[in-house]
């Protein structure tokens, strides 16, 4: 009799070492992602009678186990695969210079990569990471918030100070999500940041930026950078207009690594 498919997955109560497969991903994709992790699981334990050891914390980021598992200073204690949304975790400095750096993983990436991520320059050139899909990030604006100042059309328009005090981007009190802050100090350096810092009123996870969008909450703001996925999710959406900037959405990668010496025995995980 077969593992139910819940029991197939570890748990923050499992002993996550020797982990095969480590995955984060955005909050709205996290159940589907779940279910066809278990569903691929179920379907390995079935053709081979293999076990493989898979974890997906519950957050759409790092707990205090992930945390430690990218702090790894040993090849062996981390999972065979790992997958992540975003900068935060996957480029983890430590975990770039403990492991990254030195070798041991090799990109899964072949042929029938997404074309729009080849013209896009996302194929890495060193043979490490692989980018699998991405969350684009475009601007939601307040059209009564914004009153009579001009519409952004661009990215860089977020830099003009008519816009001071009136920006919401996406984070938490502690911190700003890197594919933001990487754009704007790739095209505009310490001083664009600088630049953007004043004209940012808060920076909010994207569900809290959804549900204020277009109400008469003066917490809000004219502007807000979110994901897609919530800007259309917005449930006043004849109170707000969508734009996708005329330089491009900012892209918050999906990414998966990993290790050289597993990928015939992770191959089912890889191709999922």
């Amino acid at each position: 009799m077969y593992e139910t498919l819940e029991n197939l997955l570890m748990t923050e109560e499992n002993d996550l070492k020797n982990l095969n497969f480590l995955g984060l991903t955005s909050c709205p994709m996290r159940q589907l992602f779940r279910e066809s992790i278990e569903n691929t699981l179920q379907k390995c334990k079935e053709e081979t009678n293999i076990n493989l050891k898979c974890y997906i914390p519950s957050g759409c980021h790092g707990n205090d186990d992930v945390e430690q598992l990218l702090n790894s200073k040993t090849i062996d204690e981390f999972p065979d695969i790992f997958s992540a949304l975003g900068f935060k975790d996957m480029f983890n400095n430590n975990f770039v210079k403990n492991l990254v750096n030195k070798g041991f993983f090799k990109s899964t990436q072949d042929k029938n990569i997404n074309k729009e991520f080849l013209e896009a320059g996302c194929l890495d050139p060193e043979g490490i990471y692989t980018m699998y899909s991405v969350s684009p990030v475009l601007m939601v604006i307040d059209n009564k918030k914004l009153g009579d100042l001009p519409l952004p059309k661009a990215w860089t328009d977020l830099l003009n100070p008519i816009y001071k005090n009136n920006i919401i981007v996406g984070g938490s009190e502690d911190e700003i999500y890197g594919d933001q802050i990487h754009y704007f100090y790739k095209e505009f350096g310490d001083e664009g940041i600088e630049t953007l810092g004043k004209n940012i009123k808060d920076a909010w996870h994207p569900v809290k930026m959804s549900k204020t969008a277009g109400t008469s909450n003066s917490e809000g703001a004219a502007i807000y950078v979110m994901p897609l996925f919530f800007a259309k999710s917005c449930p006043k959406q004849e109170n707000v207009s969508i734009v996708w900037p005329e330089d491009g959405a900012l892209i918050c990668p999906v990414c998966i690594i990993s290790k050289e010496s597993k990928l015939k025995e992770t191959d089912v995980l890889i191709n999922f």
